[in-house]
């Protein structure tokens, strides 16, 4: 007797258009033209050198975006590139006459660009290497960028050795090389952290209802006392004190100011949190990963090599990058968190357009 076929499931067939970002990318440029147009009808003298100094830059991130997108079709560039084309922080770092900041940015993007588009490590190191160097050397801030690929496994990549290993080599040659202890921000002016009587109360309650009872339960071996987890919060029942009166000590004798005020007094720190989510979502194979990592190296580098007092355009250049990477969280709160209908698709971009009042 023939056993009755099973009907196979359809296939969901995806729409593959690899190009999608390139076109987002053309959409901010035309932005970017009105945004001229506009500036001009104000009255300010046209510059072309500010025209292309910010459509090289629109075009470098549209290529990150390009270069780093999977396979379906891909709104990761539609809203960013947007963002950024109309951003007082773009407008900012063409006009302003020093150029080392929008110098900074076309090297920084490039080197994102051979991060998604190189995959092995060797190659990886020797293209970067004179990128990270030029960074280093413009910027302080940007001494932990070699260590981007800190945390590579083997098998991730091809020889993926190399630049874990190099990098970390690298990142120490340049501060020693460009003298990167004369560039910390420590202790250079108090900031008035929490009163020591509340970190007395907090040890406190902390000895008597954590460490305590969790002391007792292991004293009696309890069953609970046999998992992992359990093993985890005694430890850190003991050493979370230790953290915690550092972070006192730091928040009276610490100066961080400058990033403090950006993300939490002008909420920037949402951005930050929608570059996190681009990180999580991003596979483990491969670079990918690795590519939205420099964004929080960047946050460190800032916190302990920014400028004293903190440098506007510093913060400028910090919040075009926030921005920048917001795409890779934003694309993923999309695709992988809302829902797929049409009103939650409505919703997603009703946030997108709400974002534009953040940035203008």
């Amino acid at each position: 007797m023939q056993k009755p076929k099973r009907k196979s499931k359809q296939r969901k067939k995806i729409i593959d258009f690899p190009w999608a970002n390139l076109l987002w990318g053309g959409l901010a440029l035309c932005v970017w033209l009105g945004e001229q147009a506009w500036h001009v009808q104000k009255g300010e003298a046209f510059s072309l050198l500010l025209l292309l100094k910010g459509l090289l830059i629109l075009a470098l991130a549209a290529l990150v975006y390009h270069f780093s997108a999977f396979k379906g079709f891909s709104f990761l560039g539609l809203f960013p590139l947007l963002w950024l084309a109309v951003s007082r922080f773009q407008w900012d770092l063409c006009a302003v006459a020093d150029n080392h900041y929008w110098i900074w940015l076309a090297l920084f993007l490039s080197a994102e660009i051979l991060i998604f588009k190189v995959s092995d490590g060797k190659w990886i190191l020797a293209v970067l290497a004179p990128l990270w160097t030029a960074l280093g050397w413009l910027f302080p801030f940007s001494f932990l960028l070699p260590l981007t690929f800190l945390t590579a496994q083997k098998g991730r990549f091809k020889r993926s050795e190399w630049v874990k290993w190099g990098g970390l080599g690298l990142g120490f040659f340049l501060f020693i090389f460009l003298r990167g202890w004369r560039s910390f921000n420590w202790f250079e002016e108090p900031s008035g952290g929490v009163p020591i009587r509340y970190g007395l109360y907090f040890w406190a309650l902390w000895f008597f209802f954590i460490t305590v009872p969790l002391f007792f339960l292991r004293r009696f071996r309890s069953p609970i006392t046999r998992t992992v987890s359990f093993s985890m919060l005694f430890n850190l029942s003991f050493f979370g004190p230790f953290l915690l009166g550092l972070m006192w000590w730091l928040s009276n004798h610490f100066y961080f100011g400058g990033i403090y005020n950006l993300l939490i007094h002008q909420w920037y720190l949402a951005f930050l949190l929608l570059g996190w989510l681009g990180l999580i979502a991003m596979p483990k194979k491969g670079t990918f990963r690795f590519g939205v990592f420099p964004l929080f190296l960047l946050t460190v580098g800032l916190l302990f090599w920014g400028a004293f007092p903190p440098l506007s355009m510093e913060m400028t250049l910090f919040q075009w990058v926030l921005v920048f990477f917001t795409g890779f969280g934003f694309e993923s709160f999309r695709r992988d968190l809302m829902d797929p209908t049409w009103h939650g698709r409505l919703v997603w971009v009703g946030f997108g357009i709400a974002i534009f009042t953040g940035v203008i």
